[in-house]
């Protein structure tokens, strides 16, 4: 079966600084600092075009695969952010690229025709919300989206532009603003709660080995359910979103383990260049993974991915 989404990471680097990220965390303290975080890795722009040909020549994607261009990193910090773009366009693949709106650029006529969503992640509305997480000036940020939509739209964009208000603890208080603001500039509006996105925090959590300073800020910042009521939710018969429609693939083009990631066990996330693999290759890689396998067996897939626990962290 072929992939319908596809997240490749244009940008190794991001330049947000959330506390319960896999980058912001080493920023922050919570996780150790490594090579890979005083290094930005940027996919080559020919590259990127031969990794479209591959996946189309394997089939392992469609012409109708969104090519969502960001997992980590933030795609506009991508020094020919336009030349990647142009890649897509050339093949008339459609794509969709999310930001945390930290910088402003222009795009080529025409080059947004074949975007689907442009979504922007908002840690809540206020130079509060945002000291404690991404680290921005809130009142560059607002500006910078209405800056960005325009010039989408510019460039052709026709959909509507999304703003992906990230729930907190801290940040309740505060939706209605956004949402108020969203509607201003002509963005849907939804919201996700904001949960680890750093997977050994994630894997620590739900075994009961997260430092235990850690986790009181964690209980401070987020939503959680208890880890039993995380195991009673989670069907038998779940099957992790990862494996079989959502294909990852980083800024040096390696196949990895869907939304994992961590940057100092490279080894451990990262399966082998995409550019020799074909759809079973891959299929039998993100099957007998032990990092795959690890989070299936604590849960962890069923808290990231699944709408029926999201439901429940909204009621509980």
């Amino acid at each position: 079966m072929q992939y319908k989404n596809v997240y490749i990471d244009i940008s190794g680097t991001c330049n947000a600084k959330c506390p319960w990220c896999e980058r912001g965390a080493r920023k922050n303290g919570l996780l150790p600092l490594c090579d890979a975080t005083r290094q930005a890795i940027f996919l080559d722009s020919a590259h990127f075009g031969s990794i479209l040909d591959h996946l189309l020549r394997e089939s392992i994607v469609s012409r109708n695969t969104i090519i969502n261009l960001h997992n980590w990193g933030d795609p506009l910090l991508h020094p020919h952010f336009t030349d990647i773009i142009e890649e897509l366009n050339i093949r008339q693949i459609p794509f969709s690229l999310s930001t945390n709106a930290s910088l402003v650029a222009r795009f080529k006529p025409r080059s947004f025709a074949n975007a689907r969503d442009l979504l922007f992640s908002m840690p809540g509305f206020s130079q509060s919300s945002y000291d404690r997480a991404h680290g921005f000036k809130f009142r560059t940020i607002v500006e910078n989206i209405k800056t960005l939509v325009r010039n989408a739209k510019l460039a052709g964009f026709t959909y509507t532009p999304t703003l992906v208000y990230h729930l907190y603890r801290f940040n309740t208080q505060e939706i209605k603003q956004a949402m108020k603001f969203a509607a201003h500039v002509g963005l849907s509006f939804t919201t996700v709660p904001a949960m680890f996105n750093a997977f050994d925090m994630y894997f620590d959590y739900m075994s009961n080995t997260l430092d235990e300073k850690i986790m009181e800020r964690a209980r401070r910042d987020l939503f959680l359910l208890p880890q039993d009521q995380v195991f009673n939710l989670r069907p038998s018969n779940y099957v992790c979103a990862s494996i079989r429609t959502t294909l990852a693939i980083s800024a040096d083009g390696q196949l990895n383990s869907g939304c994992c990631a961590r940057l100092d066990k490279d080894d451990e996330y990262r399966m082998g260049d995409i550019l020799t693999m074909r759809l079973a290759d891959i299929h039998n890689k993100l099957d007998s993974h032990p990092t795959c396998r690890k989070c299936q067996t604590l849960g962890a897939d069923f808290l990231c991915q699944s709408p029926l626990y999201q439901s429940a962290l909204a009621m509980g």
